[in-house]
């Protein structure tokens, strides 16, 4: 297959898990954090860094923001929101964060293409990204790209297109979130 093909498959399969989504779930998500005192997030391997990535978009926002295991990370708590990142909704470290922040009671999302994981189970509410993954679950879009790569292309456009919102909500424009960009 040619790479402008590839291309074209690539851009159906991400419209397809788009079209799939309910946004619901992540207007709750919008909401909470909105009125978090504190945002957390987590998340392994390719998926953690797009986590990372929402968290610098939030910091740039002015939100107070955190990455689980980076050596600045506060003790959560009560009034807290924690965001954990999981196609499968099975990653280790991310099930324990998830467990632990809620034992400290924060409010606790997840991000996963399988709902009914661990992670989905732990979570108050779920954000559904159904991009095929590693486990290949019943709910995800199929994809001709190896491993999770669709979950997590279409996890990077939910939370830019989340970003985007949440700048409108706040009435950001491009120069108060240049303002909140890195200089260093």
């Amino acid at each position: 297959m040619k790479l402008e093909q590839l291309f074209i498959t690539i851009q159906r399969e991400i419209s397809q898990v788009l079209e799939r989504m309910e946004t619901r779930e992540l207007d709750t998500l919008r909401h909470a954090l909105r009125e978090a005192e504190r945002v957390f997030v987590v998340g392994e391997g390719r998926s953690g860094h797009i986590a990372k990535m929402f968290a610098m978009r939030l910091a740039q926002m002015g939100l107070s923001v955190f990455v689980i295991g980076e050596t600045n990370t506060p003790r959560i708590g009560q009034g807290d929101l924690f965001l954990g990142v999981s196609g499968s909704g099975e990653t280790p470290r991310t099930i324990a964060s998830s467990r632990s922040a809620k034992s400290n009671g924060a409010h606790i999302f997840g991000i996963t293409a399988n709902p009914e994981s661990s992670l989905g189970q732990l979570a108050d509410c779920v954000v559904c990204v159904p991009g095929a993954t590693k486990r290949e679950g019943s709910l995800e879009v199929e994809s001709i790209q190896p491993l999770s790569s669709l979950f997590d292309q279409s996890l990077h456009l939910v939370l830019d297109s989340l970003c985007l919102q949440l700048a409108m909500d706040f009435g950001l424009g491009q120069e108060a979130l240049k303002a909140g960009h890195t200089n260093v």
